[in-house]
């Protein structure tokens, strides 16, 4: 981990692709080094995006792994500094700003993200994100996650769904009104 012996990043992207390995074999020890997987310094960003950028990419949105880890909230605060990074600028949209959407969306559907209160990364996205970024995430939500309502049919998901798709509705009219 410590990037003066192996400066490489190479490295960072495999703890990026492993992370939830890591969390599994060794949760203590994967929160304890977060900081330094996932470095957050300015001159250091280079090596947080290779592992998050890779992370992201690779890897589903985990809620547990083998139903005992809760992956997703041990990483929240790398997806509220993911959101914080993203620009409305068109010359910096990348896949991986797509692949975040759907993290996003995804740990919404699965409950592990409110959409519209106090720290809602759902809501930051929404108000930071490139318009292709938005996009992408709905007709992810339309196109990709419309098998759960097949294979998981309840109550709860379709509420989401509901929920979702209102928020993003009265946020165009709002911003058609202006």
């Amino acid at each position: 981990l410590d990037i003066t012996i192996e400066p490489t990043l190479t490295i960072r992207s495999i703890y990026g692709l492993y992370f939830p390995h890591l969390v599994y074999l060794d949760e203590n020890w994967a929160i304890e080094n977060l900081a330094l997987i996932f470095q957050h310094e300015t001159n250091k960003l280079i090596f947080w995006q290779a592992a998050w950028e890779t992370y992201v990419e690779f890897c589903p949105v985990y809620n547990d792994v083998y139903n005992i880890l809760d992956v997703y909230n041990i990483l929240r605060a790398e997806y509220d500094f993911a959101v914080s990074q993203l620009t409305s600028d068109s010359q910096s949209v990348h896949d991986y700003q797509n692949r975040l959407a759907e993290h996003l969306i995804t740990a919404y559907l699965k409950g592990k993200e409110p959409i519209n209160e106090g720290d809602s990364l759902i809501k930051k996205f929404f108000e930071i994100a490139h318009e292709e970024t938005r996009a992408h995430a709905i007709t992810f939500v339309g196109r990709d996650m419309g098998y759960l309502l097949h294979t998981k049919t309840s109550e709860d998901l379709s509420a989401r769904f509901k929920r979702l798709w209102g928020y993003r509705l009265s946020a165009v009219k709002a911003q058609v009104n202006e």
